[in-house]
């Protein structure tokens, strides 16, 4: 509808921002301006339309209800972008074994990189990692080589496992 008007929900990933959703009233009308305000408490989203209309009592000249520009106030709730998470898992030789001492990096898209050395049955964690955020995951060691590995972190993992092939 011409001027009803939304509102976008962006993500950030490093420095690229990304549109994650658009909010918009399904029983709204052209000039309600929606998405004029709009407050937000973690989740928690109100958008305002400040021209919506609503019947009153009486009637119009042409003996309809008579409406007036009221306005309102919408709610949603949106997933929670960027929430701290854990990930975890083994590093492991080609036998199956835990890797001790092997560095594990964790590099975000701005470059950030943090580290970690495995226990010594081949265990690391990092905490605080932010959800939503594309990151690049490196294991290091004298011994074996492992292959890079790219994901999204959406929510806690707990099995990103790393198994190595022996170098020759």
């Amino acid at each position: 509808n011409i001027s009803q008007g939304a509102a976008y929900i962006f993500v950030r990933n490093g420095t690229t921002w990304s549109q994650q959703t658009k909010l918009f009233d399904n029983a709204g009308s052209g000039g309600d301006n929606f998405g004029f305000s709009a407050a937000i408490s973690n989740a928690n989203i109100i958008i305002g339309a400040p021209s919506a209309l609503t019947a009153s009592p009486g009637s119009s000249s042409l003996g309809r209800p008579a409406s007036v520009d009221q306005g309102a106030a919408n709610t949603f709730t949106v997933p929670a972008a960027s929430q701290p998470v854990t990930v975890s898992g083994r590093v492991l030789t080609s036998d199956g074994r835990g890797l001790r001492n092997a560095t594990v990096s964790i590099t975000d898209a701005s470059g950030i990189r943090r580290i970690t050395t495995t226990s010594s049955f081949g265990f690391y964690q990092f905490d605080n990692v932010l959800s939503y955020q594309t990151y690049t995951f490196n294991v290091f060691s004298r011994l074996f080589r492992f292959a890079p590995r790219v994901l999204q972190v959406t929510d806690t993992l707990t099995t990103l496992d790393f198994t190595g092939q022996e170098l020759k």
